[in-house]
């Protein structure tokens, strides 16, 4: 009896080391809380099993989940140690040592699970599988679907049912989105922020079967094929790879108003060695071409400052900048100017002249050079009811070439004539300095204008271009300099000590200075600085000396008058015009139908000026040294001369000096000679032979004058020069005001 009870116990032993058991967490009474679960097979039903997914060709048997009697495995619902899982899941614990797959099958999906599934008659084998921790009922069938896949067998799910078999490279369930349902399938993932391709590229590690990845470019997802748990670890790298990258970031967009966006996109690329260096991943930059402006993407607020910076620094004109258009603020000189220069230097340089600046006339300069040689000295004349003004297009403008202007400048018909039509003037503001050149070889294409209106220089030029012509209007656009200008006009009459002139007076040291001695310098300095283009003399007289000194010292011997002493100031290689006298008309041409003798005679009128004209162009050079081009007139009309044809005498003198600031000199020379005579007399009776000289007187009028400049040229650099001009001028208007003589230092 002893005996049986013994090995009764021994086959129970036996039987239970055959099973598992999932016991309660923290209790011992199984039978209380255990779920006794029948695992013998239930009768199979082969009409309505599946194929198997390893295409076997033994029928699977189906079993229904419905419990039919005890089983030898146990499997034991574990009290819940906190709240829940979301749907009121049951929580279990596993552990199978050395039991048979297909009880393992029965225990979790048949009993468990309460699933439906259609097993293949290959599955079999004995298996150990346990868990530390309590298991959810997703967990515990991705748990089964890992236990057939080692041992190579898979689970697919049709429909309501399981299917459980070997593995085959076909069938699955399909998934989409970011969780993979156990078993074998298709799991379809979006991407949102990657490209398809790229994390293909990214992902294909984690996937084991070489075929186990596609990608769906149209879709721009990833479709991953292959188990529940192999899958799952796919789909979680590819969501973790397709992230919104920029969300973490600091990004900014900063304009490029100079540079090239790519150019400075490539610069700030090897500045931050942000390609493939340190910085790579750090800082990311971006041309945008449509907005000329450079993105930049970085980590941190203190890395998107500092390539603002950078951005900053960059922007600057290349060479390799495209084309743009620039304005330039003129600031002293008139923007047209500038442009007629610019200009002039892109035709000389470009293609010969072709395409070459269109401009109109200016009028009313005051110099006009015609060609050169002109035979008449001083003609000023004005036609008809036309003014003054620019007559032939080929005509070079003085005003405008300074530098190129010569003594044979004054030679010109309107020179001095300083009045402009009104409505040439507004033609002038219109002026087209249009240029293009390019046009030669490789120049760049170059278009230059001024904008009268705001006084600016209009460029369209690349980058590189300009920088060039910025610096040549920079250097054009400087602060005009301006010189005063005291001009003494005399007319000296020569007397018997003064019969040989002023110059043989001055020689002789009738002055009380001496032969180049004192402040005069006679013929020693004169004679290379100075260029005589008319018969006379030219003395230069020190700094410290006054036209007063020469003037009184002549008025002692002789009469001298004063005919004007104008003074003006004139900015640098500007035109400077006096003149005070008349306009006297001169017929030129009379003209009268020959088909009717009673047509009217017509004339033709033109006018002349008179009186005393003085134009000067001053230069100024390094240490104050002035360079004037001086142009000077006496005329009149000769007395008794009522014609239409009256005879003018003149006195000009033309040179082109040089002199220190402050200095001045003397031109002179000019004599003329009058020789006149009469009879005044009683009527009829002055008349009669051996009586009349009773009754009338003769007379007989000679005299000679010669014609004395002094011209005094002061340069004005600053406020304190104008200041010092402007006491000297109010000074002499007091002396004249008062009707004194200005005061003679003796």
């Amino acid at each position: 009896m002893i005996a049986a009870k013994r090995l009764m116990l021994a086959a129970c032993a036996l039987a239970v080391a055959a099973c598992s058991s999932l016991t309660p967490e923290g209790d011992a009474d199984v039978v209380r809380t255990g779920l006794v679960v029948d695992l013998s097979a239930r009768n199979p039903k082969p009409d309505a099993a599946p194929a198997a997914p390893g295409g076997s060709e033994a029928a699977p048997a189906a079993f229904a989940a419905a419990d039919s009697g005890p089983s030898p495995l146990r499997l034991v619902a574990a009290p819940s140690e906190g709240p829940e899982e979301p749907g009121g899941a049951a929580r279990y614990r596993l552990n199978f040592e050395d039991a048979d797959l297909r009880n393992v099958v029965q225990a979790i999906l048949g009993e468990a699970l309460k699933i439906n599934y259609a097993m293949s008659s290959d599955v079999g084998g004995r298996v150990t599988i346990s868990s530390p921790r309590p298991m959810t009922a997703e967990e515990l069938l991705s748990a089964l679907d890992t236990l057939l896949q080692s041992n190579g067998f898979g689970m697919t799910k049709v429909g309501a049912t399981m299917r459980i078999g070997p593995l085959a490279a076909g069938g699955g369930t399909v998934d989409v989105g970011r969780r993979a349902t156990p078993g074998f399938g298709l799991s379809v993932v979006p991407l949102r922020h990657v490209s398809a391709t790229t994390m293909a590229r990214l992902v294909s590690g984690f996937i084991v079967e070489s075929d186990g990845l596609r990608v769906d470019t149209a879709r721009n997802a990833m479709v991953v094929r292959g188990p529940g748990a192999r899958r799952q670890e796919a789909v979680d790298a590819i969501v973790s790879f397709d992230a919104d990258w920029m969300s973490d970031q600091a990004v900014g967009i900063y304009e490029v108003r100079r540079a090239s966006p790519d150019a400075v996109v490539a610069e700030l690329n090897r500045v931050f060695d942000a390609e493939k260096g340190a910085g790579a991943g750090t800082v990311q930059f971006k041309a945008i071409g449509r907005l000329r402006a450079v993105m930049v993407v970085a980590k941190t607020q203190q890395l998107m400052r500092r390539a603002e910076t950078w951005v900053r620094r960059l922007d600057r004109d290349t060479a390799a900048g495209g084309e743009n258009v620039f304005v330039y603020k003129a600031r002293y000189r008139e923007a047209k100017e500038l442009a007629r220069i610019m200009t002039s230097l892109f035709q000389a340089g470009g293609d010969g002249g072709r395409g070459g600046p269109t401009t109109t006339p200016r009028a009313g300069t005051g110099m006009q050079r015609d060609e050169l040689g002109s035979g008449d000295a001083m003609s000023d004349s004005r036609s008809g009811a036309s003014s003054g003004g620019i007559e032939s297009a080929s005509s070079k403008n003085l005003g405008n070439v300074p530098a190129q202007a010569s003594a044979s400048a004054f030679n010109s018909p309107n020179f001095g004539d300083g009045q402009a039509d009104p409505s040439q003037s507004a033609e002038a503001e219109t002026i087209d300095l249009t240029r293009q050149g390019g046009g030669a070889g490789d120049r760049p294409r170059v278009l230059i204008s001024a904008d009268a209106a705001n006084n600016s220089v209009v460029t369209y030029a690349d980058g590189y271009t300009y920088q060039k012509i910025l610096t040549a209007l920079r250097q054009l656009d400087s602060t005009p300099l301006q010189v005063a200008i005291h001009a003494t006009i005399a007319e000296v009459q020569l007397t018997d000590e003064m019969r040989n002139g002023v110059e043989y007076f001055v020689k002789s040291g009738g002055v009380g200075l001496g032969r180049d001695k004192g402040s005069f310098s006679l013929f020693g300095t004169a004679a290379n600085v100075l260029s005589k283009q008319t018969p006379g003399f030219n003395v230069l007289i020190g700094s410290n000396s006054s036209p007063d000194v020469v003037i009184s010292a002549l008025d002692q011997v002789t009469n001298v008058e004063i005919l004007s002493s104008p003074s003006l100031v004139v900015a640098e290689n500007q035109p400077a015009n006096f003149q005070v006298g008349d306009e006297i008309p001169i017929v030129t041409r009379q003209a009268q139908s020959v088909d009717n003798v009673d047509s009217p005679l017509v004339n033709q009128v033109e006018f002349k000026n008179t009186g005393i004209i003085l134009n000067v162009i001053p230069r100024i050079g390094q240490n104050d040294a002035v360079t004037m081009q001086i142009d000077q007139e006496i005329s009149a009309v000769s007395s008794g001369a009522n014609t239409l044809t009256p005879t003018i005498s003149k006195r000009r003198v033309a040179s082109n000096i040089s002199v220190v600031s402050g200095q001045t000199v003397l031109l002179a020379g000019l004599i003329s000679k009058r020789d006149e005579r009469g009879k005044n007399g009683i009527p009829i009776l002055g008349d009669l032979k051996g009586v009349g000289n009773l009754f009338s007187q003769r007379s007989s009028v000679k005299d000679r004058t010669e014609l004395v400049v002094f011209i005094r040229a002061q340069v004005i650099r600053n406020g304190e020069d104008a200041q010092s001009a402007a006491q000297e001028f109010r000074s002499r208007m007091t002396v004249l005001g008062s009707g004194a003589r200005p005061a003679v230092a003796k």
